[in-house]
């Protein structure tokens, strides 16, 4: 019975992460690495353009962020726009944050998840890795019919959602 009630081993989060990223077979480098956190940075191919993406895990509150950042930078002119869709699609959404820079019109989507001492459960590290990367792949088309398709938001997330709508009939 002592062989079931053995206690495992403790990874440390970073150790874990750089196990996750050798297994999906993805390259990764630190950024920095200091008490209070770690940064990874990953460079990733994705439909829609390559984008950056950042692995941060903040050590005293036990959390990872995780961090994609958009291929496109939108135009001066169009972030209004395009932060009321990026609003509209936040409310549509279950996980994750898409959050537009309105000094440069970076877009990126953010996750998040709190681990303790043991090992983090590995379906809740992709789904969150993994999740940005598909809100991204996801509301981005709807972005750029806004950026360069003279689309509304509200035009936009209709599309992107796959609704009719009866006044383009």
């Amino acid at each position: 019975m002592k062989l079931f009630n053995r206690k495992k081993e403790s990874v440390s989060m970073k150790d874990q992460l750089i196990v996750f990223f050798s297994e999906i077979k993805y390259h990764y480098r630190i950024l920095e690495e200091n008490e209070r956190r770690t940064i990874f940075h990953l460079g990733v191919g994705l439909n829609i353009g390559n984008s950056d993406a950042f692995v941060l895990i903040y050590h005293e509150f036990n959390l990872v962020e995780i961090t994609v950042v958009s291929p496109n930078n939108i135009p001066e002119n169009k972030r209004m726009e395009v932060a009321k869709f990026l609003d509209l699609a936040d409310y549509n959404t279950y996980y994750g944050n898409l959050q537009m820079n309105h000094h440069d019109g970076t877009i990126r989507c953010k996750t998040y998840f709190h681990f303790g001492k043991e090992n983090a459960d590995l379906a809740t590290v992709s789904f969150n890795f993994f999740g940005a990367f598909n809100m991204i792949e996801r509301y981005l088309p709807g972005v750029l019919r806004i950026t360069y398709g003279g689309k509304d938001a509200d035009s936009a997330m209709v599309e992107i959602n796959g609704e009719i709508n009866p006044l383009n009939n």
